[in-house]
């Protein structure tokens, strides 16, 4: 334990460099130690505060609420890039939650990548409200994700049948 009480001062001291602080983060988090996870939700260092998010939700120790906090915790700031474990985040929030949060994540100057997109769209490919995010796929992704994009696009009931084939 003597070795985590270590990582524990290493994380909480503001003047050690980001990168090892969230090294420090990730360990702890492995370790099931959520009471820190959560406390750097809240730090002034950007790098610490998204490592915060993708550690607490990839080992459970968020709540729905805490990620979708969280997770507009990094919308909202401008420097911060989406997880690129975004689906592994987002498979704990309700359906329309996660793809609202897409939605206005593909609008940022810094968007999330494609394939966490399409990897979140897969998850329910005929909720409402999927036609923005599947053109943008179609925009966007590499040619196999637009083609996957076409193909969740033709499973959806509520998506405008040929349009996905006119942007190609």
């Amino acid at each position: 334990w003597y070795h985590l009480d270590v990582l524990k001062r290493q994380l909480l001291n503001e003047r050690v460099e980001a990168g090892e602080r969230v090294a420090a983060l990730e360990i702890l988090a492995q370790c099931g130690d959520a009471g820190v996870v959560l406390r750097m939700l809240h730090t002034a260092e950007p790098m610490v505060r998204y490592a915060a998010v993708r550690c607490a939700g990839i080992e459970g120790l968020l709540t729905t609420e805490q990620i979708t906090t969280s997770l507009h915790a990094i919308e909202s700031d401008p420097t911060l890039m989406w997880p690129s474990d975004l689906p592994e985040l987002l498979k704990n929030l309700p359906a329309n939650e996660a793809l609202n949060l897409v939605k206005r994540g593909i609008e940022r100057p810094n968007p999330p990548q494609p394939d966490a997109v399409l990897a979140v769209l897969e998850a329910d490919p005929t909720a409402s409200g999927v036609q923005a995010i599947l053109m943008w796929l179609v925009a966007t992704g590499s040619d196999q994700e637009a083609g996957r994009a076409l193909e969740l696009s033709q499973q959806s009931p509520k998506f405008p049948q040929g349009l996905v084939e006119q942007a190609l």
